[in-house]
């Protein structure tokens, strides 16, 4: 029996990928600080045998090296995500598995540095500045106005999704960025940049060997300013052909520039009246439920794909033709406002819906949302269908809006 390891693997397709790893032979041991986050997942596809859990302080290399002893021999190494901190991945690498570039993980993972690389391999307009949070005071806000221009974006450097990011258009938002910095990332560093003003997607795609397979562009719903927080996305988003072969030409190209051979990558991009600018690289799949978007638009099973690079084996899909034969789109269900989740509302209506919306309810009853501002604050999601990928969101806005979230402060009711 051959054993694959995963650490910190997103929420939702644990109990797929393990599937895919028993069609091989295979057992997926996935370790997760809380394993218990896997419970939704598991409730909706079904138990696996081939799917062992292991609660493990995967921030901790020590922890996991003692964890992998205790398996054995580790067959293959599924993409390890952004959640693993780099002090394990590092450990991780030394296996000597098959899996990804360590430069270009290192690189990815740090936004400092792969702005300002961006910029001197000519694929970014704007070279980031690193400032660390300890250090940074009243000079500071001086310094990157005159550099960057107002507005300018503060993110962490080493953050994932949309907390920690600040719009800076003033000194108050400033100021207002240093209070929270210093309480939630101290010891911290983050990357100044230049605001782009476009229009937000993410690219989606498979590196092979250096070969890089385009599975095609979603588009990215995001709110209004000064958050940036994730509302929905579309996938996919089909561009004139001329258009769409520009945008799959040029992250080619990047995904190159950063030494990325191997992996699947999740890069989002804005499109600017003056070109395209990468926002970041995430060096894994999309999260949420883009495996479920994938079968649906293609009937396509990345999983298989991913245990199979795990293996050393080519993924298939590199050599198949992708062909869209519906459109997808996923809306981010947050409550109106702050407290303890008490359940939803209105599920019953989505079986008369268009579009077959099917609800991802994967925050427990009776847990604390401490804010709406990011992704972090949202009490599931909601996938829907349609003949388009425009009338795919069209039928996820309207299901999404027969929910209503039950809050109480404090427990109470």
């Amino acid at each position: 029996m051959l054993n694959i390891l995963s650490v910190e693997w997103m929420a939702m397709g644990a109990t797929r990928l393990a599937v895919a790893a028993k069609e091989r032979g295979a057992v997926l041991h996935v370790f997760a600080k809380n394993p218990g986050r896997f419970s939704h997942d598991i409730q909706l596809s079904g138990p696996c045998d081939a799917l062992i859990l292991h609660q493990v302080d995967t921030g901790d290399p020590e922890a996991v090296k003692k964890a992998v002893d205790g398996i054995g021999e580790i067959h293959g190494l599924v993409t390890v995500t952004e959640h693993c901190g780099w002090p394990t991945y590092e450990y991780l690498s030394s296996l000597g598995l098959p899996g990804q570039n360590v430069d270009s993980m290192r690189l990815l993972r740090d936004k400092t540095a792969l702005r300002k690389h961006l910029h001197r391999t000519g694929h970014s307009s704007s070279a980031g500045i690193g400032v660390k949070v300890a250090e940074a005071g009243g000079s500071t806000f001086a310094e990157l106005g005159d550099r960057l221009g107002l507005p300018f974006l503060v993110k962490h450097s080493a953050g994932a999704g949309s907390k920690f990011v600040w719009l800076i258009r003033d000194r108050g938002d400033f100021d207002d960025f240093l209070r929270e910095a210093r309480e939630g990332m101290p010891d911290g560093e983050v990357v100044a940049e230049s605001y782009f003003i476009g229009t937000l997607y993410s690219a989606e795609t498979i590196t092979w060997e250096g070969e890089t397979k385009m599975l095609g562009i979603a588009s990215r719903v995001l709110s209004p300013e000064p958050h940036f927080r994730e509302e929905a996305y579309g996938f996919p988003v089909l561009f004139p052909e001329e258009r769409q072969a520009e945008i799959e030409a040029w992250i080619r190209d990047v995904l190159a520039a950063t030494g990325y051979d191997n992996g699947l990558t999740h890069t989002e991009f804005i499109i600017t009246k003056d070109g395209f600018e990468i926002v970041e690289i995430n060096a894994r799949i999309a999260g949420t439920g883009f495996g479920d978007m994938l079968d649906e638009v293609y009937g396509l099973n990345i999983y298989e794909d991913i245990i199979d690079m795990a293996l050393g084996v080519r993924p298939k899909v590199m050599d198949t033709e992708l062909v869209p034969r519906k459109g997808t789109a996923i809306i981010f269900l947050y409550p109106l406002t702050t407290g303890v989740y008490q359940g939803t509302d209105g599920a019953e209506t989505l079986e008369r819906h268009p579009g077959d919306p099917v609800l991802h309810q994967d925050r427990p009853v009776g847990s604390e949302i401490v804010s709406v501002y990011d992704q972090y604050g949202t009490t599931g999601w909601l996938l829907a269908g349609g003949e388009t990928t425009e009338i795919a969101l069209l039928n996820a806005l309207s299901a999404a809006g027969k929910l209503h979230f039950r809050m109480g402060a404090n427990g109470s009711g």
